[in-house]
């Protein structure tokens, strides 16, 4: 109840991001990976200084545009590297009133980081509200009670959305744009596509393929042609934008057709 609180009040205050941005839009790109990898997320409150994390640049273009009728407050940026013209600031903003996301302790998101399994898993167990059955352990190696993100994982595997791969969960690891739309599918009730997209650089044959295009049918990546880049690794801040795409329909890239 108070999450959802949250996130109403910051409708009101997203405003103000799109007043100042005007008719600009800001580029981001999509994500994917396959179910048994996972990384530690927009959370980093355990990891030592940041500014070392791995970066990529972004695959793809993507609207982080929030319609909004009214300016009532401007949004004071959370984190000292994103500004309310970086991609996908609202989206970052959004989840931080949500309360899923609280970037490192120096006051920086790092956006163009990679972002981890174990990130991953973090987030997306707040908004669930998962948790792993009481004495649960995880059957994977790689990874001890004394992990920052052990419960969460926990809570992942044991609803067999992040199970690992040979003994390995790899926490650390990060994600490619094919897994994260597997594991995004598996965790929210997305709409049944209506349509098959094509994509340069996803046959229909391919392992993701059905996750992605069902990832492109309810606006969740604006890519809904051309290349997709399965393989290329998930910024944070790209993560932020599908999710707030996933938890809020003002942040899709267009209008969905009843």
């Amino acid at each position: 109840m108070e999450r959802s609180d949250n996130r109403q009040r910051f409708v009101k205050i997203m405003v103000a991001g799109t007043f100042l941005l005007n008719t600009c839009l800001v580029t981001v790109p999509t994500f994917a990976e396959e179910l048994s990898e996972k990384e530690d997320l927009v959370l980093i409150e355990d990891t030592e200084d940041s500014d070392g994390l791995e970066e990529e640049e972004t695959v793809e273009e993507e609207t982080d545009v929030v319609e909004e009728e009214e300016v009532e407050e401007i949004i004071e940026p959370t984190f000292k590297d994103v500004g309310v013209n970086d991609f996908g600031f609202k989206a970052i903003e959004y989840l931080v009133s949500s309360g899923l996301i609280e970037g490192s302790k120096n006051g920086k998101f790092y956006p163009k980081a990679l972002i981890k399994r174990s990130e991953i898993a973090k987030i997306i167990a707040l908004d669930k509200g998962y948790k792993a059955p009481a004495k649960y352990k995880i059957k994977a190696h790689d990874i001890t009670t004394k992990h920052w993100a052990y419960k969460y994982m926990a809570a992942l595997e044991s609803k067999k959305i992040l199970v690992g791969f040979d003994g390995l969960i790899r926490p650390n690891d990060h994600m490619t744009r094919a897994e994260l739309a597997v594991l995004l599918n598996k965790v929210y009730n997305y709409g049944q596509p209506q349509q098959f997209y094509s994509f340069t650089d996803v046959k229909f044959s391919h392992w993701a393929y059905q996750s992605i295009n069902k990832l492109a049918t309810n606006g969740i990546t604006a890519q809904r042609s051309g290349t997709f880049q399965a393989n290329a690794k998930v910024s944070r801040a790209e993560f932020a934008l599908f999710l707030a795409r996933t938890l809020d329909d003002r942040f899709k890239p267009f209008q969905l057709k009843n």
